[in-house]
């Protein structure tokens, strides 16, 4: 450590301490589910909590990822503590359902870690609240929020000291008769401190919440697609525990029914979406992918629910209409309208999905790869007719060649003018490397433009003022010359492309310097 910061490596070690420590509580907690239960119902009960466990290692996982890549970034820092702390608190509580409720007296200390189930799992929650206003960068909003974050601390110590030290009320938990620890003292300030913490800690969570809103407004560029992975995430838990909700209060399920478990299991491991979209916009992976996520799932939401509609509707109509005919039930309605839903799917798909990209099209980072002949009019000119159209199909029949072999996306063709795109930009600056010299080979003098930028996905179009800036790009090169913009230079450093800088460039209708580098291509004499 140096200037009272931690070294990369002292953090990463520290890091995936934490982790090997959440890991080794897990794998406790796993040991103690697969005990043998008192009632063969309670072996189902588990079904939950083993999938409520997977969230204490994505998050213990996140943490660990975030600390070794992000280490001055305290929401890493406080995501690794907070799974250790739970850890803890869901080690206690599995091992005093076993020990007080399951199996009293088989194993010692039931007591301590009946005490310990009540109040462990409280501080996890809290740091979780305190991701949401740290979120993303690890700063408050502004020091003008910093009060509200020391209240909030006080709050939730206050809070979690009052149940921990309760005043000698009755118990609600499944550890009613497990003894907790309650002094004079206990008994007069724990109900003040109970009231008080419980205040100010739902304060301060929806001060969270509205900090989220306050960054939203304020935020730009890389932020807002940060901002949206972590709403997303937050929508997946909600709409889960909406639909546990409904299947219990509205639908009667029972909880420990079959269905019931697999609701709980679903909202329990819905909870995952939570680190992992926290995880993914801190570390910036694939940031813009955020768009076209919600995209596809206002689409296949929108479109399930208007087939499940059709579906339902239709089996009422038709078992109304052809009852009375048949003059029984027959399974058959059901299966006719089914068919017919589906041979619509592809329709209603495609409609839904134009109606959504006209309001929230998908954004995402793209290789943009556009190439042509250079001087095709003068070439025209000088071989005529016949043999201009017998170079032209041999032209276009090597660029798709070389674009299926790298993965590439023809997106449009204009006479002698192709554009592609590449998920990967050293497939695109790949595929350019073996068509220059290809080409050149065939007499054919071609140039190469790529950039890497972010577009506008309405459907199989990739459309946006990245399009544009690579088209510009590849008009500032010479014959047999493939040039590509600094963002794909940054992309490509690791494949060790050799490249020649051009210096900055003024694009034509596009804002601003260009930096730009020529990809040195293997030079083939003209056939």
């Amino acid at each position: 450590m140096s200037g009272g910061v931690l070294s990369p490596r002292f953090a990463n070690r520290v890091a995936w301490l934490l982790w090997a420590g959440v890991v080794a509580l897990w794998l406790a907690i796993m040991l103690l589910i697969a005990l043998p239960r008192s009632a063969p119902g309670n072996n189902l009960l588990v079904l939950p909590r083993v999938a409520g466990s997977v969230m204490l290692l994505t998050t213990a996982t996140v943490g660990g990822l975030l600390i070794s890549r992000r280490p001055a970034n305290p929401i890493g820092w406080i995501l690794s503590v907070s799974a250790l702390v739970w850890g803890f608190g869901a080690f206690a509580t599995e091992y005093a359902i076993y020990a007080v409720v399951e199996q009293p007296g088989v194993l010692p200390g039931g007591n301590v870690a009946a005490w310990l189930a009540t109040w462990m799992l409280m501080p996890p929650g809290f740091g979780f609240l305190f991701v949401l206003l740290l979120f993303p960068e690890g700063q408050l909003p502004s020091p003008h929020w910093k009060p509200l974050a020391v209240a909030t601390i006080v709050g939730m110590a206050a809070w979690t000291l009052s149940v921990a030290f309760p005043s000698g009320l009755s118990d609600t938990t499944i550890f009613a008769a497990a003894s907790r620890p309650s002094t004079p003292i206990a008994l007069i300030i724990s109900p003040v401190l109970g009231g008080l913490g419980l205040a100010i800690t739902l304060a301060g969570a929806l001060m969270a919440v509205l900090s989220l809103f306050v960054r939203m407004r304020r935020a730009t560029g890389s932020e807002v697609q940060q901002l949206k992975w972590l709403l997303f995430g937050a929508i997946c838990v909600v709409c889960t525990t909406v639909i546990l909700t409904l299947a219990i209060q509205v639908f009667g399920i029972p909880l420990s029914s079959p269905g019931g478990l697999v609701f709980g299991s679903v909202a329990a491991l819905s909870f995952v979406a939570i680190p992992v979209c926290t995880g993914i916009a801190i570390l910036r992976f694939r940031l813009y992918d955020i768009d076209l996520i919600i995209n596809r799932s206002l689409v296949y939401g929108s479109v399930t629910a208007l087939l499940a509609l059709a579906f339902l509707a239709f089996s009422a109509l038709a078992k109304t209409l052809l009852q009375p005919v048949l003059g029984q039930q027959t399974d058959l309605v059901p299966v006719i309208v089914a068919v017919g839903v589906a041979v619509t799917f592809r329709g209603v798909r495609r409609r839904v999905q134009a109606a959504v990209d006209n309001v929230l099209p998908a954004r995402e980072e793209r290789a943009l790869f556009f190439t042509d002949i250079v001087g095709s009019t003068e070439l025209l000119a000088q071989i005529g007719d016949t043999r201009w159209r017998e170079q032209l199909e041999r032209y276009r029949t090597n660029v798709r060649s070389e674009l299926r072999r790298f993965g590439g996306a023809e997106m449009h063709i204009a006479g002698d003018s192709f554009f592609a795109a590449f998920t990967d930009p050293v497939r695109a600056v790949r595929c350019a490397r073996a068509l220059a010299p290809r080409l050149r080979g065939l007499g054919i003098p071609s140039r190469f433009g790529i950039h890497w930028g972010v577009c506008e996905m309405r459907g199989e179009e990739v459309s946006g003022l990245a399009v544009w800036t690579a088209a510009r790009v590849m008009a500032t090169a010479g014959p047999d010359e493939i040039v590509v913009s600094d963002a794909i230079r940054e992309r490509v450093a690791d494949a060790a492309v050799p490249m020649e800088e051009r210096g900055l460039h003024q694009l034509k209708g596009i804002p601003g310097e260009w930096r730009l580098h020529a990809i040195v291509a293997t030079r083939v004499p003209y056939a």
